[in-house]
């Protein structure tokens, strides 16, 4: 058994040793082939708007601006601005120059289309440094176009600080190619693409067997802009294939959780360690991935912006927050294919407000406490919130094993239409193709308030599946009023409800969610000893995404 093991793990890493050495053979085969053919320029795509639900009381602001304001056009820096050629140098040029005047603005001029190349934008700064876009900021639209080491990120502001970005423009993801394997270029990560894909559709080996048959066809396709089959690359998909072969099930888990760990996340726009930061008025559309993300910033203000991408499109998450503090995001359409708003680690005093979300997965803190990693967030406020055509309205998820806390998160006075499971805690969360392995540690959940949630499902109206041995504590049911959706076939009317304590208050719809939260030592110490097999039924059938 051992030597068997042995074995799997030296299998798997000469293949990942030949699938990164594939690139540097591949990157120059592609570049030939894309001088082949003619590059077009693309109109510019209208996206239609929610209609804004009414302003709130006026925010906080960030201090006063000064009166004079140095412009620095990247037109004067060089840049072309007809979509085709690479605007990257006169962009960054640009952005040093302006980074040295206080109060500057760094302009992309309106009726102008400027491809972008991944690029970091980097301070300090002198403050009230503004990017004002009016024009179009596009992504390459092949993937083959990326460079090996920037396939994650596209924009990406670091240790910036009191800076706005503001404008009537566009950023422009042009991401369509990533969410089809059949139409990317760039053999490896279509590769990530198909793992990724199986973790949502079956079994990763079927989803290998559709990747080469894919690859195989494109390559008889005169058609296809694809890479021609390199020799490390035919050796990679042979021993990729052998692998699968023999060792299907402990392949596609390991190389899973690899490239998870990796971080197949894709952001159009990234903020890293930066402290005052404002996004008002611009549309984000088409992110091959996340659009927006946050990560170990602080004072972060998100005003009046759309987020736009298909409801198919995998991954595509509107707003990624990551160890950022004193937050708020107002005002804003959020369409996508994965979670308007996704909270996790790390995540202090964050206020989301007045917010049309769908399609996509509605707003979720977490997952949280994968791999035995310690989670913790806290003061989280989502309120008047209009969620339609989602997976799921509020939730929060959490791994097995997990350790920290979740705790004062207030999610109020909800609109849901035509949403699979409005209200949801689901601490058995999992992105395998089979069961994780039962595990007691959790990371613990206290202090949830659901109030005034009202409007239609699709599947169910609540799930609160809380850790058979650190039950959920001090969850409030107040005004919830939910009734399936014209038409739908819900799949458990009264819910799923485990392991979860606190108090409800009427009204109540359905009225059999006042017996879902428990009260008192007794239910404790039951909930403890026994663990009914319906539990796993309904755990199994619920949506695990």
């Amino acid at each position: 058994m051992k030597k068997d093991k042995e074995f799997s793990l030296f299998f798997l890493l000469l293949l990942l040793i030949v699938i990164l050495i594939a690139p540097s053979a591949s990157s120059v085969e592609a570049r030939k082939n894309n001088k082949k053919h003619q590059k077009q320029k693309k109109g510019i795509v209208s996206v239609p708007k929610h209609s804004h639900v009414p302003s709130p009381a006026s925010s906080p602001s960030y201090g006063p601006y000064p009166t004079h304001t140095v412009i620095f056009d990247i037109l004067s820096f060089g840049a072309k601005g007809d979509g085709v050629s690479d605007d990257s140098k006169a962009f960054e040029a640009a952005w040093k120059a302006a980074c040295k005047v206080p109060g500057a603005t760094v302009e992309i001029p309106s009726e102008f289309r400027f491809l972008v190349r991944p690029l970091t934008l980097q301070g300090p700064c002198m403050p009230h440094l503004v990017l004002q876009v009016d024009g179009t900021l596009l992504a390459p639209p092949k993937v083959g176009a990326w460079p090996k080491s920037s396939l994650f990120q596209w924009i990406n502001f670091k240790w910036v600080s009191n800076f706005t970005i503001q404008g009537t423009g566009t950023v422009d993801g042009q991401g369509s190619a990533w969410w089809k394997p059949s139409g990317i270029n760039y053999v490896q990560v279509s590769m990530l693409q198909e793992i990724h894909n199986s973790f949502l559709f079956g079994s990763c080996a079927w989803s290998y067997n559709i990747f080469l048959s894919r690859l195989f066809l494109q390559k008889r396709s005169k058609y296809t802009l694809g890479l021609k089959p390199t020799v490390s690359i035919k050796i990679s998909f042979f021993l990729l294939y052998l692998y699968i072969f023999v060792f299907s099930t402990s392949f596609c888990n390991t190389v899973c959780i690899l490239l998870k760990s990796l971080g197949y996340f894709w952001k159009a726009l990234r903020f890293y360690a930066s402290y005052n930061v404002k996004i008002q008025d611009i549309t984000i559309m088409n992110s091959p991935g996340c659009h927006l993300k946050f990560d170990s910033t602080s004072g972060v203000k998100v005003d009046n912006i759309t987020i736009s991408s298909p409801g198919d499109s995998p991954n595509t998450d509107g707003i990624h927050l990551q160890n950022a503090h004193d937050v708020e995001i107002q005002l804003s359409n959020i369409e996508c294919g994965d979670d308007c708003v996704s909270i996790q680690t790390g995540c202090i005093n964050v206020h989301v407000h007045d917010v049309n979300c769908g399609p996509g997965h509605g707003i979720s803190l977490g997952g949280l406490g994968k791999g035995k990693s310690v989670a913790c967030l806290s003061s989280i406020v989502v309120e008047n919130i209009n969620i339609q055509n989602a997976l799921s309205g509020v939730r929060i998820k959490t791994w097995q094993g997990g350790l920290g806390s979740v705790k004062n998160v207030t999610f109020s006075n909800i609109q849901v239409t035509d949403v699979g499971i409005p209200i949801m805690i689901d601490q058995y969360y999992c992105d395998k193709v089979r069961f994780c392995k039962n595990q007691t540690g959790a990371v613990a959940i206290t202090g949830v308030k659901y109030n005034q949630i009202t409007g239609t499902y699709s599947f169910q109206p609540i799930h609160l599946a809380c850790s058979n041995h650190i039950p959920c504590t001090d969850v409030d049911l107040i005004d919830i009023q939910l009734k399936p959706s014209p038409g739908s076939s819900p799949g458990f009317q009264q819910g799923l409800c485990w392991n979860s304590y606190g108090k409800s208050q009427a009204p109540l719809v359905p009225s059999t969610m006042d017996f879902c939260l428990r009260r008192g030592d007794d239910d404790l110490l039951e909930s403890k000893e026994t663990q009914p097999e319906s539990l796993w039924l309904e755990l199994f059938y619920s949506y695990r995404v």
